[in-house]
């Protein structure tokens, strides 16, 4: 979206940052054109399965791996009153309305089902919209659009699970300091190993004045001693630091109770524009909308065929208005 506006990496830099040892595969994928690269990351993030401990513990619940692990252990939790009402809510998951995240979450799904994001169609990509929504159906919905936005219901402690990148923690922990919970790697399908990132990118204005400075500095930036401090200096005033974009730096926070889960997944993580947040008003924004519609026309008697036939032509559009090809960045 932004590729004509920056500079490229400098050859002498990208080669001193050595891109493709020192930094997970999924930033060459998402950053690499052409031969070049076109920013740097100081930090990954993702997705993550949040977990309230006293929930499960309560329950005698095991915390889910697989998504079939998920749906049982979601069902199981779910509390509801005499009239059918959600008490205390399984998972989030199946609506756009209140779930934050839902497009990297329904994107995670498909992409783990093998489709090809830039043309949502087909059996593997109706599977994963229709297992999305499964969780909201009726009578054995685990959430619904009438309970609060999902990080607050989860602060609250009125759902067992929701997904979320690292950053949320601190709003979690902002609204009650003393919920108990844990955050784990994404639940899996029998056979797959992918995860979901999306994180912040540093670069250069391809008009600036001072590009050999400005790449100097990133690439301080970058290295291990200013990862280090800065790490540090942030755990200082909050949970935890930004979660460390270098494989050197990874094995430092695997075991971390916040960070730790999205570090152990980094390896195996993809990327698509359904980058929930971002706020650009761009790819992102206008490629959720198409997702979101097909999500939400379900609920309107449309059939997961035709719903997704025509978000994968919103899709297409977008992604050629803003000169992307038609490969995802997951399956460059």
């Amino acid at each position: 979206m932004f590729s004509r506006d920056l500079a490229p990496v400098p050859a002498k830099v990208a080669s001193e940052l050595g891109f493709s040892q020192n930094f997970y595969p999924v930033v060459e994928q998402d950053l690499k054109r052409n031969g070049q690269y076109f920013g740097v990351p100081l930090e990954i993030d993702g997705l993550g399965l949040f977990v309230n401990e006293e929930i499960f513990r309560a329950a005698g619940a095991t915390y889910p791996t697989t998504w079939e692990e998920l749906r049982t252990t979601a069902l199981k939790l779910t509390v509801k009153d005499q009239d059918g009402k959600i008490m205390i809510a399984g998972v989030a998951l199946g609506e756009t309305s209140n779930i934050e995240h839902w497009s990297d979450i329904l994107g995670l799904m498909m992409l783990q089902n093998g489709v090809d994001l830039t043309n949502p169609t087909g059996n593997l990509a109706e599977d994963a919209l229709v297992y999305f929504t499964l969780f909201s159906k009726l009578p054995d919905n685990t959430w619904d659009e009438t309970l609060d936005n999902s990080i607050l219901a989860f602060a609250k402690g009125q759902v067992a699970m929701i997904f979320a990148p690292s950053w949320q923690a601190f709003e979690i922990k902002n609204i009650n300091p003393n919920l108990s919970f844990k955050i784990l790697p994404v639940p899996q399908l029998p056979g797959s190993n992918i995860s979901w990132v999306s994180y912040w990118v540093e670069g250069v204005w391809a008009k600036s004045k001072n590009q050999e400075q400005a790449w100097e500095f990133l690439k301080y930036l970058v290295s291990k001693e200013a990862m280090t401090k800065l790490y540090s200096q942030e755990s200082k005033i909050r949970l935890f630091g930004e979660p460390y974009s270098r494989i050197d730096l990874g094995q430092t926070l695997v075991s971390d109770p916040y960070v730790g889960a999205f570090i152990s997944q980094a390896a195996n993580a993809r990327s698509f524009y359904l980058a929930s947040r971002t706020f650009d008003n761009g790819i992102n924004d206008k490629i959720i909308k198409y997702f979101e519609d097909a999500v939400d026309s379900l609920d309107k008697g449309v059939s997961p065929t035709a719903a997704l036939e025509t978000a994968a032509r919103g899709v297409s559009q977008v992604l050629s208005t803003y000169g992307v090809s038609s490969s995802s960045p997951a399956q460059r």
